[in-house]
């Protein structure tokens, strides 16, 4: 529970900055989500 506490975190941190660089807001935070516990299992 506490890693996909830390990918929602991570997640809203990359939805940010996608704001902040005009790219492509949904995708990327959602893209980390997603990714985030296949790159690193608990």
């Amino acid at each position: 529970m506490v890693y996909f506490e830390l990918y929602l975190a991570f997640a809203v941190w990359v939805f940010a900055d996608a704001k902040k660089r005009l790219n492509h807001a949904i995708g990327w935070p959602a893209a980390t989500l997603v990714l985030g516990p296949v790159m690193l299992p608990a």
